[in-house]
Formats: structure tokens, C-alpha cells, sequence
């Protein structure tokens, strides 16, 4: 399967210098760019879609307040 080429990733501007050329920094943005390409798992989809449902069923959906 080909790959994608990887999103760009804002660095912040208070990142010192040292911490751009930092390998392990550029490895966790590898990674954190690749876990950005992955599908989401349809177990996901499908419990997110449940919770739309449900939100849409309720009678004043737009009232509901999460229980603490």
C-alpha cells in the first residue's frame, strides 16, 4: 500500500533551537504525524454513530447536561 506523505506539524515559537535538532523530538513527531494517518477503528465509528443517534432521539437533546 503506498504511503501518504506525512502532515506538516506546527512547531511552537518558544521551541529552543536545541529541541528542533533533538532526535528523539523528531521521532515522537514521526509518530504523532503517523498516529494522524490512521483510520479510526470502525468499533469507534460505530459507538460514535450510537451516541449521535441517541443525542438525536432524546427529547430536548440540546438540554442535556453530562452527569458529573
Amino acid at each position: 500500500m503506498p504511503q501518504s506523505p506525512l502532515p506538516p506539524i506546527d512547531t511552537p515559537h518558544d521551541v529552543t533551537p536545541d529541541l528542533n535538532d533533538d532526535p528523539i523530538v523528531a521521532g515522537l513527531r514521526t509518530l504523532y504525524r503517523e498516529v494522524l494517518l490512521e483510520p479510526v477503528p470502525d468499533d469507534f465509528s460505530d459507538l460514535l454513530a450510537q451516541i449521535d443517534a441517541a443525542l438525536e432521539a432524546a427529547p430536548d437533546a440540546a438540554e442535556i447536561e453530562p452527569s458529573s
